[in-house]
């Protein structure tokens, strides 16, 4: 099963979750000329991407070139720019930035090597590129919200709270109208579901099942996973033959966007569980966006 999910049926959600290929940041589209366009090495949204541009052409060098055992002080460089460039697959599909976690140490790793450097002319650069990147680090804004920090002890933005009767996570701090949810659910679940029973998820909130102590009856815990016919009619079993599925969770509306991945309706993506769905299950519950149906 791991290895099937993982390398067959993941893999096949490319359609499902893919986002648009390339978002530039704005100010890449605003400043397009010289010497304008130099502002852009101190605006760190768009140094990450050019950091990225750069690991590539580093990776292609370094292959094209003579083995690196000979050169230890380039191998560090050499594997973080591999990584660099794997990740680039996560931007792909999802506009993950995941090299934004390692090119803060490539830079702080050159400027030390650059004040190490055997060019006079590099050694002498080298506290310019410290003061660029001071800047891109952008230290007075860590500091100021450090001391805020320092004088709270609760959110300082609004509209949050923190929940105590959850049987896990307690006193984790959440937004106001995702706690409502989680106290309608804890209501209902205390109300209707016995120990050992536990209900199906059709809204894309597998932290639920964490949060109460209740089993996932399903191997896929988001309604894309099981897009396909044959995964949907796997489900459909699981759920005919699970007599402790007691309830089902729904979407409090088809256009309920904390349940729709990338604009379809859940009903929409899997029509076959949903019509078992509403043959096999009447409304029972609804409070603070929640909705839950009871088996017949």
């Amino acid at each position: 099963s791991f290895v099937t999910g993982t390398f067959v049926e993941v893999l096949g959600l490319g359609p499902v979750y893919a986002g648009f290929p390339w978002i530039a940041p704005p100010n890449l589209l605003r400043l397009r000329t010289f010497p304008e366009a130099l502002a852009l090495l101190l605006d760190r949204d768009v140094v990450f991407y050019f950091g990225w541009v750069a690991a590539v052409l580093f990776v292609a060098i370094a292959f094209s070139a003579s083995p690196l055992r000979s050169r230890r002080r380039v191998e560090p460089f050499f594997i973080a720019a591999v990584w660099m460039t794997i990740t680039a697959i996560s931007y792909a599909e999802r506009h993950h930035h995941y090299s934004r976690f390692v090119l803060p140490a490539i830079l702080t790793a050159g400027l030390w090597l650059a004040f190490r450097a055997r060019s006079a002319v590099i050694r002498t650069l080298a506290p310019t590129g410290v003061l660029l990147l001071l800047v891109l680090a952008q230290p007075a804004g860590h500091l100021a919200v450090i001391s805020m920090l320092r004088h709270t002890n609760a959110p300082i933005d609004p509209g949050w709270t923190s929940l105590s009767d959850p049987p896990r996570a307690r006193g984790a701090w959440w937004r106001v109208e995702d706690a409502e949810k989680i106290r309608a659910v804890k209501k209902y679940i205390e109300l209707s579901l016995r120990p050992g029973e536990t209900y199906f998820d059709f809204t894309n909130r597998g932290m639920f099942y964490f949060l109460f102590n209740r089993d996932c009856p399903v191997r896929q815990y988001e309604v894309a996973f099981y897009e396909p016919p044959e995964r949907q009619r796997e489900v459909i079993e699981r759920l005919e033959r699970n007599r402790r599925i007691t309830a089902v969770l729904l979407p409090a509306s088809p256009d309920d966007a904390s349940s729709i991945v990338d604009g379809v309706p859940n009903e929409i993506r899997a029509p076959l569980v949903w019509a078992y769905i509403r043959e096999n299950f009447q409304p029972d519950f609804a409070e603070s966006g929640i909705v839950f149906w009871r088996r017949k």
